[in-house]
This record gives structure tokens, C-alpha cells and sequence, in this order.
């Protein structure tokens, strides 16, 4: 699973984390999830709802092959609002890409030293307002 390798997080090779509590197989595959969501994949680019739930699926079918509980049998399943919420998010009209982690530190840096006054400060003023706020 490249997620998992890219953040060490198998070092024994042990993609479907097997010694690990379901719980916490269900958050990994959540932070997946959340990659995929934010552009992490191969082309840099975003994922539908339908690649994305194709995705999941092929990393419970793995844990399934193997003999394992499904990660997404937990009373809690971490998965579900994420796919729930790229659903709504696709059948909005008119939708534009949403501000990622990544974007608004970049903004912060860049106006970082400037006045607080300034249209470019206070443009990420009313974008913070409006993520946070």
C-alpha cells in the first residue's frame, strides 16, 4: 500500500497492519482516505467519490484475502463520513476546489511579513474567518 510505505508506517511489510487493533486499522485506512481526498496520488490530482470508494475497497479486499477483519467493521468507522462527505461535496453545483492544509500554510508564510492591513492579509483573514470561524 503506497500510503503505508510512504509513512513507514509497515516496516515489516505488513501492509494490512494484522497485530494491530481494528480500531487502528480503521484509522489508517481513514488517513488513506484523507490523502487521496487532498491530491496525494500518483497524477497529483483530486479523486472521485467512485475512484475513491474503488480504492477503499480494494485495501479491505486485501485485508479480507487475508483472513482478517474488515477494517471498516468498527463501531466507529472513521471511513464512512469521509466517502459521505465527497459524495455531498461532488453534487454541489458550480463547486470549486476546496482550501487544503497545504494551501493555507503556503498563504500564511507569504503574508507572514506584511501589514495586517494589507488586501493580502486581510483576504486570509475572511478565509480563515470563514474555515475556522
Amino acid at each position: 500500500m503506497r500510503f503505508c510505505a510512504s509513512v513507514n508506517l509497515c516496516t515489516d511489510g505488513d501492509y494490512c497492519l494484522a497485530s494491530a487493533p481494528l480500531e487502528a486499522r480503521n484509522y489508517v485506512l481513514a488517513c488513506y482516505a484523507i490523502s487521496l481526498i487532498q491530491g496525494n496520488t500518483i497524477l497529483g490530482g483530486s479523486v472521485k467519490h467512485a475512484t475513491l470508494n474503488g480504492y477503499i475497497k480494494a485495501v479491505v479486499d486485501m485485508h479480507t484475502d487475508r483472513q482478517l477483519t474488515s477494517p471498516r467493521l468498527v463501531e466507529k468507522d472513521l471511513v464512512s463520513p469521509l466517502l459521505d462527505a465527497v459524495k455531498r461535496y461532488e453534487s454541489v453545483p458550480n463547486r470549486r476546489d476546496m482550501i487544503y492544509d497545504s494551501m493555507m500554510s503556503h498563504m500564511l508564510q507569504v503574508t507572514a511579513g506584511l501589514q495586517d492591513d494589507c488586501l493580502h492579509s486581510a483576504i486570509l483573514d475572511w478565509i480563515i474567518l470563514g474555515r475556522y470561524g
